[in-house]
């Protein structure tokens, strides 16, 4: 009588066991689902990467070409300059000799013709100064801008790649997880084979394991799903609005960076938390039982 009473415990047990492996398998496609989600947006974030790093390239070159614009202007804008002193020198000396008390009528004619003739082209090389002034400030202005579209665009790149790397990590997290578990149903269905060998005096402490693996919470599997292909929304995917509001109250010109590394940091934490192993694992408990009972 107590051998089938045994027995019987012995088959609720690996019943509850199964059950289990069943549980843990349905686990696993759901973290094989989610492996897949998040490989394509993976790709989607990288495709959205490339075409940032092609924008930075684009900008870079409208740089340089706006400096070598900017390199033009100055040496013309000199060379105006240098004309202007010249024509207000020779201007000057005219002036001197239309001066001096032996000028005759002729030379008096001669030297007013001479006189309009640079005042017109002194208000022309004015014109023209005044031009390329505008035109140097309105550079001046774009190429500010622009370095402003650079710096913004590089910090973007560097939160996706910071991002991608998160990401990465948490799936290879997630997965170890999964086989780390089905190797712990794994050894404890291996363990209760054992079991079946002892003695009766072992059958109420089996009886009392299988309502502590019935009861045993399941793994839940969080599906994420695929980010926007706005920045902003994947920003706010990856970052709690409660750190930001946080980060707001301490420094209101807090680094996008900063924010996105507490975010995975607090994430690896909380993960962490969840791989630690309880004694409510019923393959720990065996394991700790079966070798004290030899």
């Amino acid at each position: 009588m107590p051998l089938e009473k045994v027995k019987a415990d012995y088959e609720r047990v690996v019943s509850s066991y199964r059950a289990k492996q069943m549980e843990m398998e349905r686990s696993m496609l759901d973290l094989t689902k989610q492996v897949h989600k998040e490989r394509v947006a993976n790709d989607v974030l990288t495709a959205e990467t490339h075409s940032l790093k092609a924008l930075v390239t684009q900008l870079n070159q409208q740089l340089d070409d706006e400096r070598k614009m900017s390199m033009q202007q100055k040496k013309a804008f000199a060379k105006l300059s240098a004309r202007f002193l010249a024509v207000n020198e020779t201007l000057n000396k005219m002036m001197t000799v239309s001066t001096t008390p032996d000028t005759t009528p002729t030379n008096a004619a001669n030297v007013k013709s001479v006189l309009n003739t640079i005042s017109k082209e002194n208000q022309d090389y004015q014109r023209r100064i005044k031009v390329l002034e505008t035109q140097h400030m309105e550079d001046k202005r774009s190429l500010v801008n622009s370095e402003k579209k650079l710096k913004a665009i590089k910090m973007e790149l560097e939160s996706i790649e910071h991002m991608q790397m998160t990401q990465q990590s948490t799936n290879d997290a997630h997965v170890h997880a999964g086989l780390s578990r089905a190797h712990g149903v794994d050894g404890a269905t291996s363990t209760a084979t054992t079991v079946q060998g002892k003695n009766a005096s072992q059958a109420p402490v089996l009886a009392g394991l299988a309502p502590s693996a019935a009861s045993s919470t399941p793994t839940t599997v969080n599906d994420s799903d695929d980010p926007h292909a706005n920045i902003r929304s994947i920003l706010e995917q990856y970052i709690d609005p409660n750190i930001l509001r946080i980060l707001h109250k301490v420094d209101s010109q807090f680094s996008i960076s900063n924010a996105i590394h507490l975010s995975s940091t607090m994430k690896r934490w909380l993960h962490s938390c969840h791989s630690i192993n309880t004694s409510v694992d019923i393959g720990v408990v065996l394991q700790e039982y079966v070798p004290s009972s030899k």
